[in-house]
């Protein structure tokens, strides 16, 4: 890792636990652009899963996805935090979007931990603000002007005043600037921590691991929602809806020589996440050592009966 992105990497740690969040640093996979999540973070019910990058175009699609999905999966807040782009540094106090995910710099997480509000967003074509609707047609009211007075104020038709206070259109930073002169900061609507959603749906990648399959196969007839990942310690998610259970799966591949760091860093998640986890294990040596951080073992032999599966999925339930 660069020591600029290290000092990035602690600079959002810091930021996180001054706001009084239980962090955890997602250490695996070993190499800095493989790992799809940084940092996960929980402070009562809200939980940030973040990935960090200097240059935020660089994230691949693939993390992305797996950022995406495990967010949408687990009710989280999933954020892209860095400095720059291919066009030059962000902007503080600005929401950018990349692959649908909300991407902002470090300084304007810590404005929203903080719950301050951010009232940009960068779309195609330049900066806009949303504006609040309803507060609009009070002052403009409250004032006896029409529709018609304020879009001769404003420079604007009296269909598109009339869509601002519905609240289906949002205006350039240009034009909120006269806006907020002729009638307060009070008529824009700001973001808030709780409102950066990522936008799309789960995706469901097939793994090629006969393990891995198998696995996926079970959870899923068995009414649990699965995702599959390659870029985190966590192989396989899964969620079960009508119990808001969580499961999660380490599995050892063939490239992998030891077992340990995936799943140290996946017990670092199970710190901060309220979850269960199973690891499946190649041989009985590997057993010892992971069940000791209280992650359960499936010998992979095991695997494709269930047998004792079955047994530990119904008794960590």
């Amino acid at each position: 890792m660069s020591s600029r992105l290290q000092r990035l990497h602690e600079k959002v740690c810091s930021i996180l636990e001054k706001a009084g969040y239980n962090v955890g640093l997602v250490s695996y996979p070993s190499g800095e652009r493989k790992r799809s999540i940084n940092f996960i973070a929980k402070k009562q019910d809200r939980t940030l899963l973040i990935k960090v990058i200097d240059d935020v175009d660089l994230i691949s699609e693939n993390e992305a996805k797996e950022l995406k999905s495990l967010s949408i999966m687990f009710k989280a807040k999933g954020i892209i935090v860095g400095e720059k782009s291919h066009r030059g540094r962000l902007e503080d106090m600005v929401i950018y979007e990349r692959f649908n995910i909300p991407t902002i710099t470090p300084e304007s997480l810590e404005c929203l931990l903080r719950n301050g509000n951010i009232y940009i967003y960068a779309g195609r074509g330049g900066y806009y603000v949303r504006i609040n609707g309803k507060k609009l047609k009070e002052i403009r009211e409250s004032r006896g002007l029409s529709l018609g007075n304020v879009a001769q104020l404003l420079g604007l038709t009296r269909k598109t005043v009339y869509e601002y206070e519905r609240g289906c259109l949002n205006t350039t930073l240009y034009k909120a600037i006269r806006i907020i002169e002729l009638f307060g900061e009070e008529v824009l609507k700001p973001f808030s921590i709780d409102e950066l959603e990522v936008k799309g749906e789960v995706e469901y990648p097939i793994p090629e691991e006969t393990v891995e399959k198998e696995i996926i196969i079970h959870l899923s007839s068995r009414g649990f929602q699965v995702v599959h990942t390659r870029a985190t310690p966590i192989d396989i998610a899964a969620q079960l809806e009508s119990k808001s259970y969580r499961l999660f799966f380490a599995v050892k591949h063939r490239r992998e020589k030891n077992m340990m760091p995936k799943v140290e860093a996946l017990h670092k998640i199970l710190k901060v996440i309220k979850a269960k986890a199973i690891a499946i294990v190649s041989n009985a040596d590997e057993e010892k050592d992971i069940e000791s951080l209280g992650i359960y073992t499936i010998r992979e032999d095991q695997v494709k009966e269930f047998k004792r599966a079955e047994n530990i999925i119904e008794q960590i339930m």
